[in-house]
């Protein structure tokens, strides 16, 4: 949820005036999105003790993400990330209130609007108002978390079971409760788990 907008000139005591970016409300520890794919240009903390992460996208423009509480693991200044990379968690660091700020240059170094640009497949303005900053939540991910976890109808099939001596192979499982008998067979033993895929388990050949 934003907080406060860009150039907002209504700032507490205090606080940097006009606002050069855009605030949202933020928990400590709460995961942060590349807006698209680029790379690392920066990494380091403000002389007030905030910490930050730049990073520059294909047209020149750089993002700043300030005030977090430290950046995910394995990233650095070169680094590529891509589109929905998480790049750390937020935080409070330089700051009273736990929140994240973003701000952004184009390749000239002026300072422009980051909810304006467009990084990736969705607006920067989408992103963080519609659905909250939280990549998990646009529509592309639930799609493709859906079709990973099997979701799709088409996908979903009997477990088929082959037994050959001492070798059982199992494949295509996605009845939940069949695999529950079936791994119950298999602690009472071989000959147990054998003669079930036999005569009783849905699916055998």
């Amino acid at each position: 949820m934003r907080t406060s907008v860009y150039m907002d000139t209504d700032r507490p005591a205090g606080g940097t005036n006009p606002h050069i970016g855009v605030d949202y409300r933020a928990a400590v520890g709460t995961s942060f999105y590349s807006l698209g794919d680029g790379k690392v240009s920066d990494i380091g903390k403000t002389s007030k003790g905030a910490k930050y992460i730049t990073i520059e996208y294909a047209n020149g423009d750089k993002v700043r993400f300030l005030h977090i509480d430290g950046v995910a693991d394995g990233l650095k200044v070169g680094s590529s990330v891509s589109e929905g990379q998480i790049l750390g968690k937020s935080g409070n660091t330089g700051t009273k209130y736990a929140h994240l700020h973003v701000d952004a240059t184009n390749k000239n170094g002026d300072q422009i609007d980051p909810e304006g640009m467009n990084y990736g497949r969705f607006t920067n303005e989408e992103v963080f108002n519609k659905y909250g900053g939280d990549y998990t939540q646009l529509p592309s991910a639930k799609a493709s978390s859906s079709e990973e976890s099997g979701d799709d109808k088409s996908n979903r099939g009997e477990a088929k079971v082959t037994t050959s001596k001492n070798k059982i192979t199992v494949s295509n499982v996605s009845n939940n409760s069949w695999w529950t008998d079936f791994k119950n067979k298999a602690v009472a033993g071989y000959e147990s788990l054998e003669k079930w895929l036999r005569t009783g388990a849905p699916g055998h050949n």
